[in-house]
């Protein structure tokens, strides 16, 4: 399984191996005395497992573990700060090619009139726009927490368009887009 944990500068991610044996724990920071992210393998499933300094949340209350399952979104409180992972399988076979012409216009969001809707709670109706102007792609959000290459594009709730090279990854809370030369994946 693949592990994203959602930050407000960044993404990291960590693996954990297919085969369901033994312990894993993972720091956001590794001057950080205890571990974030705390994984056992029990009942030959992964299991999420809180601790004394962090605790695993389900509707806002701790509880002591919680099966881990692919594509879902888990949130941890150390103290008083949270932080939201989403989890999937280590191979993700979901990409779907998208060639794309100068008339790119693509709106992705929670809203069925988006052009691609991903239902997702952590993400506005529109979250953002992928669009070709002049040869050149452009991101354009209004929102905070869209990352570019594992980095956050910070737009203080103003309209920002970002430009986007082949090779760069996008990814929203769990929605992915890569991009190359006239195509997405």
């Amino acid at each position: 399984m693949k592990i994203y944990l959602y930050l407000k500068e960044n993404i990291l991610t960590f693996t954990i191996p297919q085969r369901i044996s033994g312990t894993f724990n993972f720091a956001e920071n590794p001057e950080e005395e205890t571990k974030l992210i705390n994984i056992t393998a029990k009942e030959e499933a992964w299991y999420l497992y809180s601790t004394t300094d962090v605790s695993v949340l389900k509707n806002d209350a701790p509880i002591d573990e919680l099966l881990l399952e692919s594509d879902n979104y888990y949130t941890l409180q150390r103290g008083d700060q949270k932080f939201l992972i989403y989890v999937t399988h280590t191979f993700d076979k979901t990409f779907l090619p998208y060639r794309y012409d100068s008339n790119l216009n693509l709106v992705i969001g929670n809203n069925d009139l988006c052009n691609v809707k991903f239902d997702c709670p952590y993400i506005d109706q529109d979250a953002l726009r992928i669009s070709c102007q002049d040869n050149i792609l452009y991101v354009t959000t209004n929102k905070n927490y869209i990352y570019l290459n594992n980095i956050v594009l910070e737009s203080n709730n103003e309209i920002i368009n970002y430009q986007v090279k082949s090779g760069d990854v996008l990814n929203v809370y769990g929605f992915k887009a890569v991009f190359f030369k006239s195509n997405i994946m």
